[in-house]
């Protein structure tokens, strides 16, 4: 009875453990199974903040172009403010699309007075076409 006792004993310590390790096994075959997932949903995570990092650099570098973008119109603005002399009736009447025209890029000048002149015998613009070429050469900077 002994033997059987300790037969009982040593079955009942063997079901134990072989539950333990079932439990273990089970436990880790959940973990292995967790594992996959989890490290795609911190590779996810990782993408996530890699994606606003760039886009962090994008919205400062836009930052950065509208700051510059608005003190060239700040600078624009004062200086049409400090140079309104300009706009008085003496300089007006004074202006002369010729002045102007040689103020600006001298190769898309020559380009749109050549369009412009349709009389090839003399080189000089009527008053109106030197006008027109003014105008032109303003609608191209001004694009």
């Amino acid at each position: 009875m002994i033997s059987n006792d300790s037969e009982m004993t040593d079955k009942s310590d063997l079901t134990i453990e072989l539950d333990r390790t079932r439990r273990l096994l089970e436990t880790t075959q959940q973990e292995n199974w967790q594992m996959p997932q989890l490290i795609m949903n911190l590779n996810s995570r990782i993408e996530q903040m890699s994606r606003f990092a760039s886009q962090q650099k994008r919205i400062d570098s836009v930052i950065k172009i509208a700051k510059a973008k608005c003190m060239l119109l700040l600078n624009d603005i004062d200086l049409l403010i400090a140079n309104n002399s300009r706009f008085s009736l003496e300089n007006l009447i004074a202006y002369s699309p010729r002045e102007w025209l040689n103020g600006r890029n001298k190769v898309v000048v020559k380009f749109v007075e050549t369009l412009v002149q349709n009389n090839y015998t003399t080189d000089i613009l009527s008053p109106e076409k030197l006008f027109k070429a003014a105008v032109t050469v303003d609608s191209i900077y001004g694009a």
